[in-house]
């Protein structure tokens, strides 16, 4: 598949500080990182980001830096791989990425 923008162009930057007031700043990493097999929706962290004021950050940065493992914001890797074809083929925009949070 051959993109004609980069992710950078499409999604916005945040830089890092949000991390810092995240609630899953001091949660353990494996809460977002489910075993082989299992549901990314069965893990801690999936209530932890369903009620997050910080989604946007979470996945814009995650977009951004082209994470290909774990949770964040509520979506797995396939998912940000289906969101962030959307914003580069032009499909959708990143104001339909967030409504769909």
């Amino acid at each position: 598949m051959t993109l004609d923008v980069p992710i950078h162009s499409v999604v916005p930057d945040f830089g890092t500080d949000w991390k810092y007031a995240a609630p899953c700043f001091q949660m353990p990493a494996d809460a977002f990182y489910p075993d082989e097999g299992d549901r990314y929706n069965s893990t801690a962290g999936w209530d932890v980001c369903g009620t997050c004021p910080l989604k946007l950050e979470c996945l814009a940065t995650a977009l951004r830096d082209e994470e290909q493992f774990g949770l964040f914001a509520q979506t797995s890797p396939d998912h940000r791989k289906m969101l962030a074809t959307g914003l580069l083929r032009g499909t959708m925009n990143w104001t339909d990425v967030t409504n769909m949070l």
